[in-house]
């Protein structure tokens, strides 16, 4: 399963803790606030850190991807005029030779 769709899972175990508790609020006692309280703080708090590893490999991903277009960018500025290159050698190579004859 992707990171995201992860945390998509994770939010709708939040939002669904969220509406079991909303209708129970008005009859619910003290001491079973407070321990739904600490379990909500405790799902957001894994939340955050999931959404946070998230944006971590989504930040090393994009690194990796300018250091790839990076390297393309490389190969197309050393390549393309190495081959022109090569091609006037060839041209001046053959007008050489012909002369030569």
């Amino acid at each position: 399963m992707l990171g995201f769709e992860k945390i998509q899972e994770f939010f709708s175990d939040i939002t669904a803790r969220t509406q079991e508790n909303l209708p129970r609020t008005r009859h619910s006692r003290y001491a079973q606030e407070e321990a739904e309280i600490e379990q909500f703080q405790v799902l957001n708090n894994e939340y955050a850190n999931q959404n946070l590893r998230l944006v971590k490999f989504a930040a090393r991903c994009v690194r990796c991807f300018f250091f790839i277009g990076l390297g393309f960018v490389i190969i197309v500025a050393v390549g393309v005029p190495m081959r022109f290159v090569e091609r006037s050698r060839r041209k001046t190579l053959r007008v050489h030779l012909y002369l030569q004859r």
